[in-house]
């Protein structure tokens, strides 16, 4: 081993140190994000995640937030540590705390659900399509599929509709509802107003202190029950029809 080799193992740099998600679950103030921020150093870390978690009583992405933000990335920088930050409050990635979902509710996730004569359907759900369907003895399984006209009903088996919905808001999600992963618009309004403020926050240190974006299991799938539903977007129809001619 190198005599380099051998300094950079015995005194490592902070990018070779642990880097732990520091939860933020309380009220944030930068005197004690400071203090943390030092003791962490002092036991030997060499970062740290900046992760918005249940419990959080500072406005997520609010101007007291961003000044902690702040106040973490320029101890970080005193102290050659590396300031990570995180792109959600909780997760996954997407609502941005609700800051993307709340004000356009036409980006929420959406899904596509089956709904026999008799089932329920979810309250908001926009009728997409019928078929008269013919079901194989008690398999269930489906032989013969015909469309239906608006209005049609069937005649050679039971009428099987498909209807798409928008995802529940949910408390999780601080009373909004999770993102349109596969909605372009939507993931720009969520760049917009997700990453936008850390990245005036954090300034020239973007690329150095602050090294980059953890990101949170993002998905398409969240608007309804497994076995039930499949993922839908607001313009899914459309762009089929663009791409495919049908």
């Amino acid at each position: 081993m190198s005599a380099e080799w051998t300094k950079t193992f015995t005194h490592p740099g902070s990018e070779w140190r642990s880097a732990p998600f520091w939860s933020w679950n309380d009220r944030l103030t930068p005197e004690e994000a400071r203090r943390q921020v030092r003791s962490m150093r002092t036991a030997g870390m060499g970062g740290f995640f900046m992760h918005a978690r249940y419990g959080l009583e500072t406005p997520y992405l609010g101007d007291e937030f961003m000044d902690v933000v702040r106040a973490c990335v320029d101890e970080a920088t005193k102290l050659d540590m590396q300031a990570w930050l995180y792109d959600e409050d909780r997760w996954p990635s997407g609502a941005a705390g609700s800051l993307t979902t709340g004000p356009h509710p036409e980006f929420r996730a959406r899904c596509v659900v089956r709904a026999w004569p008799g089932q329920e359907v979810r309250d908001g759900a926009e009728f997409l399509v019928a078929f008269d369907a013919v079901e194989e003895g008690e398999t269930g399984r489906l032989v013969h599929l015909r469309r239906l006209a608006e209005g049609e009903e069937a005649r050679e088996g039971r009428r099987l509709s498909f209807y798409t919905h928008p995802a529940r808001t949910r408390g999780w999600y601080n009373g909004a509802s999770y993102l349109d992963t596969m909605d372009a618009e939507a993931v720009a309004e969520f760049i917009r107003v997700g990453y936008e403020p850390y990245a005036k926050a954090a300034g020239e240190a973007f690329g150095s202190v602050v090294p980059g974006v953890f990101t949170d299991e993002p998905n398409y799938k969240g608007a309804g029950k497994a076995g039930n539903s499949l993922p839908w977007s607001r313009r899914f129809a459309e762009t089929f029809r663009e791409r495919y001619g049908y």
